[in-house]
């Protein structure tokens, strides 16, 4: 029994003592103005690196019941008006008749400041094979080259990868729910915090950012989404310079447009700041066709592919909205 309680009496200061040192030099700088100092950071954040691991589920829609697995990883450079992202991703889902089936997709893409994608298809295919899902000429148009997607004058902003200023925003539109206190995180200390999404404060983000764009803003519109949106997370900022190092968020029901609801878990870690890898911009892609209509794979000729662009650009964006961050642009 002494022994035990002298091993506890040992134990116990190497403990405090180890606590103390991970908070050593660490200033208690009020959560608030850790925000803002991090906001002030994100902005001139000149590149990074990123890995972003998404689960989600769906259900109650169009599309059944189904969920799967993202990760996705790459580079921001130029402030982050150059993104690149490969992308690893797996759905599963029922079948009208309840029969499981999943598709599985593979690709990397490069976004160049929202006005120009581009992307390349590194595989595609569905379990079971003849699930109907996708059309083999269709694959084997679109598979093993770059194709490009340019913005057209007034369109929507192109992008699958994670948006940039959302990255660097993390930190303005969020409210503390908790302070966790000081954490090491890839060696460095860290300020972590409980965070929820800030309705008002997104609101004024979003408002500035159509402003910035020269957008119209609907606010009652933005407002009433927004406000259907809960979403709740953990934030890690460095001590040492705020930079936002990790960011993990959980959206426990979403309704999409569709009807389906949704459920979503997301992790995004940024790493190597300021010495991130050039993004290379491919040289050699092809622009991807205009026109609401594509001939069929058996005609297909000069790189037209047997896709509608319209349905490319649609699931662009829609995957854009939610892929990394809260729905909110």
């Amino acid at each position: 029994m002494l022994g035990a309680m002298s091993r506890r009496r040992t134990l116990f200061p190497l403990v405090a003592l180890a606590l103390v040192a991970c908070r050593a030099d660490v200033p208690a700088f009020p959560a608030e103005q850790v925000l803002q100092n991090a906001v002030t950071a994100g902005a001139v954040l000149t590149s990074a690196a990123y890995q972003a691991d998404v689960t989600f589920a769906y259900g109650g829609g169009l599309f059944g019941n189904g969920g799967g697995v993202m990760r996705i990883e790459g580079a921001l450079n130029d402030g982050g008006r150059i993104v690149s992202a490969a992308i690893d991703t797996t759905v599963r889902y029922r079948d009208a008749e309840g029969a499981e089936q999943s598709l599985h997709a593979i690709v990397d893409t490069v976004s160049i400041a929202a006005q120009r994608f581009y992307f390349f298809v590194r595989a595609l295919q569905t379990d079971p094979a003849d699930a109907g899902l996708l059309d083999p000429a269709v694959i084997q148009s679109i598979a093993g080259a770059w194709w490009m997607i340019a913005k057209e004058d007034g369109g929507d902003e192109i992008s699958v990868a994670p948006s940039a200023r959302l990255l660097q925003s993390q930190a303005s539109v969020v409210r503390v729910t908790r302070e966790l206190g000081v954490e090491r995180l890839s060696g460095e200390p860290t300020y972590h915090y409980g965070v929820a999404l800030d309705p008002e404060r997104l609101i004024v983000y979003l408002r500035d950012l159509a402003e910035e764009r020269g957008d119209p803003f609907e606010e009652q519109k933005v407002r009433r989404e927004i406000h259907l949106l809960q979403a709740t997370g953990e934030l890690w900022i460095s001590a040492k310079d705020f930079r936002v190092m990790q960011v993990r968020w959980e959206i426990p029901s979403l309704t999409l447009p569709e009807g389906s609801v949704a459920r979503a878990e997301i992790s995004v870690k940024l790493s190597q700041f300021g010495s991130a890898a050039p993004v290379e911009i491919p040289p050699d892609a092809r622009p991807f066709p205009s026109g609401a209509t594509l001939v069929p794979a058996a005609q297909a000729k000069d790189g037209v592919l047997p896709i509608p662009e319209s349905d490319i650009r649609s699931a662009i964006d829609e995957h854009a909205r939610t892929a990394i961050s809260p729905p909110s642009e």
